[in-house]
Formats: C-alpha cells, sequence, structure tokens
C-alpha cells in the first residue's frame, strides 16, 4: 500500500457523507469543514472528584462558516491531561496553511 501525506490529503478532502441528522458534510478544497458543528466536551459531572464521577457529554460550542464558537472560556473546559492545559499541535506554530507536519522517529520534522 503507497502512501503520501499528498495523497491523504487529497482523499480527505473529497470525502463526504450524511449524518444521522441527515445533512451532508463535506470538506472544502483546503480541508475545512463545510456545515455546522456542535462541539462537545466529555467531562467529569463532579469536578471535585474526577476519579469517583462520572462523565457526561456537554455542548461548549459550534463550528459554523470556518469559524469556531465557544460558549466560554477555553479554561472552562476539562482537559484530560497532566496539566489539565489543552494539548498544541505539533506544527501549529511552523506550519502554513495547507501543510500536513510528520515527524519520524528521529524526531526529525517535514511538510508536504
Amino acid at each position: 500500500l503507497e502512501f503520501s501525506q499528498r495523497k491523504m490529503f487529497q482523499f480527505l478532502k473529497s470525502v463526504n457523507f450524511t449524518n444521522l441528522g441527515g445533512k451532508k458534510i463535506q470538506f472544502d478544497g483546503l480541508g475545512s469543514a463545510i456545515g455546522k458543528f456542535s462541539i462537545f466536551n466529555y467531562r467529569p459531572t463532579d469536578m471535585s472528584n474526577v476519579r469517583a464521577s462520572t462523565f457526561q457529554f456537554d455542548v461548549v460550542g459550534t463550528y459554523m462558516d470556518d469559524r469556531l464558537n465557544l460558549s466560554g472560556e477555553v479554561s472552562d473546559l476539562f482537559m484530560n491531561t497532566d496539566d489539565g492545559q489543552p494539548v498544541t499541535s505539533a506544527c501549529e506554530e511552523s506550519c502554513q496553511g495547507c501543510q500536513l507536519q510528520s515527524h519520524n522517529a528521529k524526531n526529525d520534522t517535514t511538510t508536504d
């Protein structure tokens, strides 16, 4: 099976499907989703005792017209990380639009 980042990106841009609500989901030429989506945070019902808590999905915002709209602050979201902070993308600062970045075992970085 031959695989390249460019081929994978081209494939993902052509994906479209109909969700359970009957709406068609597709992606534009830059790989951004076209449509409106609800954003959920899977978080504990009791933040004071996370280990013993049950969890639930809460709507925390929407994605529409290439804009993420949160109904609160990012700091209000539950992040299941050691420090409780959001994870960051490895290429968040170094990539330009339409670039994919891969990391190999030697930690060398390439962009395509």
